[in-house]
């Protein structure tokens, strides 16, 4: 930190592993940018769609919950298929500390679920509150947001290194999205969606005593492949170092 205001050295922080401070410090970069800061408009939105625009269709909390959650998942997806934008070029200075490239991804990843996990309590305290949804399909929520949140985080950590791009901290516009990338994210997005909520609602509507152990089962199994792909994920950012300081530095 650059100091107190009165010109004295600042805190230092303390943390017990590289990645919980890589962690802190990516959430701090994401909550300095202005795109990182308006998510947090988004839960609200999105029970202003629910109310509105959808309030036509006979509301099911069977289907608007696990829809709501699924919808707030999307708003990552800037941040998660680059991970490395809002760095630009402090990538370099990132590079170069002494940590491995696991333990890179692991902080980026911590960054990322501090975040959403975020805007997820706050969507489930809007429902709460509002709609008087049951807890347990909120706490069954949360964990589909976590389903999709991995699983598109494992794939954000490839496109990180295969196409990075500066994201400005100043703006709430990113048209510099390839197209390939672009459609890439929503296929993923509709496609996790659609299988963790197809296990959300079979076990909401068969067994809703099993939804929340059935729903943190599945958020173990995702968490565990995640973890397996990890080590592949470093090795290519390892071999795409240069390509990444080009690109943002």
């Amino acid at each position: 930190d650059a100091g107190s205001s009165t010109g004295g050295p600042g805190r230092l922080w303390s943390f017990r592993h590289p990645a919980e401070g890589l962690g802190r410090l990516h959430f701090l970069t994401l909550m300095r940018s202005h795109l990182g800061r308006f998510a947090f408009l988004m839960p609200l939105l999105t029970v202003v769609l629910l109310k509105g625009p959808f309030a036509q269709f006979k509301a099911n909390p069977l289907w608007t919950v696990p829809a709501a959650f699924a919808y707030l998942s999307l708003v990552a997806n800037n941040f998660v298929f680059n991970q490395f934008g809002l760095d630009r070029h402090g990538v370099k200075g990132l590079l170069l500390l002494p940590v491995g490239s696991e333990d890179l991804l692991k902080g980026k990843l911590l960054g990322l679920a501090a975040h959403q996990g975020l805007q997820a309590l706050m969507l489930a305290l809007l429902l709460g509150a509002l709609d008087h949804a049951d807890p347990a399909l909120l706490l069954g929520g949360i964990l589909l947001m976590g389903c999709i949140f991995l699983a598109q985080t494992s794939v954000g950590q490839w496109t990180s290194t295969w196409a990075p791009r500066p994201m400005a901290m100043d703006t709430l516009k990113n048209n510099n999205l390839p197209f390939a990338l672009g459609l890439l994210s929503m296929g993923t997005s509709a496609a996790w969606a659609g299988l963790f909520g197809s296990a959300y609602a079979l076990l909401a509507w068969a067994v809703p005593r099993a939804l929340v152990p059935g729903m943190a089962l599945l958020f173990g199994l995702v968490l565990t492949a995640h973890l397996l792909l990890l080590p592949a994920a470093a090795a290519a950012l390892d071999r795409r170092r240069e390509k990444l300081v080009e690109a943002l530095g």
